[in-house]
């Protein structure tokens, strides 16, 4: 999206692609075409950037994460200023809330006859949790019940954040204000950089990966939950000491 803009270009995708991406986009950037499933286009003009020609790998174009937005280099700096300036500014306004609470939890989409089972129990909040953060003033603000732009939009306008780890944390880390109180949630002992018993990020050679977009203040907050094991969540890596959520009655 860097090289299209630069250079005046469109961005062409399939309809198919993750739908986070095509929310998040939608009304921000006017130069990206998506592509509808059984449907013949022609195109009169194709050209690849120079960039890419110069390089001579279009691979270098290819996210190394199956979350297109995710990719842990600068452009997503560049990014993230379009976002915001469109979430601040132009988005209709909103009721905000002071204190949010914004992830993955036990029972998600039960309420609207949905129930959404999470890939993985990383940065799983069990409802016992979920009951003190609401019971604390934390309005839950799930990800599945509202638009993308809509999440970082009260995001943005929140003086207390609880933001779960995983895909949770890394899709909307870069978007939270840096003057926000963070509580970063870990049910694990290590995790993209976070380590328990290390969280000096001077010696820590991966902090780039999430540190960079913690708000200064930030808590990281381990605490138990591993009701069965998975590819993400396991006997080795799952928290097992006291919970350490001091900010909460």
């Amino acid at each position: 999206m860097r090289l299209i803009i630069k250079y005046k270009g469109a961005l062409i995708i399939p309809e198919n692609t993750n739908q986070n991406v095509i929310n998040l986009t939608k009304n921000i950037f006017d130069n990206i075409i998506i592509l509808k499933p059984n449907t013949k286009y022609v195109i009169n003009k194709f050209v690849f950037s120079a960039y890419i020609e110069i390089m001579d790998n279009p691979h270098i174009m290819k996210p190394d994460n199956k979350y297109p937005l995710i990719v842990y280099n600068n452009d997503i700096y560049w990014f993230r200023t379009y976002i915001n300036k469109y979430v601040d500014i132009k988005l209709k306004k909103k009721p905000i809330y002071d204190k949010i609470f914004v992830g993955k939890f036990e029972g998600q989409g039960a309420n609207g006859g949905n129930l959404t089972k999470p890939r993985s129990i990383l940065g799983c909040i069990p409802k016992t949790l979920l009951n003190r953060f609401e019971k604390n003033g934390f309005k839950n603000i799930d990800p599945y019940k509202y638009n993308i732009q809509e999440v970082i939009y009260y995001l943005r306008n929140a003086k207390e954040i609880i933001l779960s780890c995983g895909t949770c944390g890394h899709l909307y880390l870069p978007y939270l204000k840096n003057n926000s109180k963070l509580y970063y949630m870990i049910n694990v002992t290590r995790e993209m950089g976070i380590t328990y018993g290390q969280l000096n990020i001077d010696y820590n050679i991966q902090a780039d990966v999430v540190h960079r977009f913690f708000p200064l203040n930030t808590k990281i907050c381990f605490y138990k939950y591993a009701p069965f094991y998975d590819a993400r969540v396991n006997k080795d890596n799952c928290y097992k000491k006291d919970d350490i959520l001091e900010f909460l009655n």
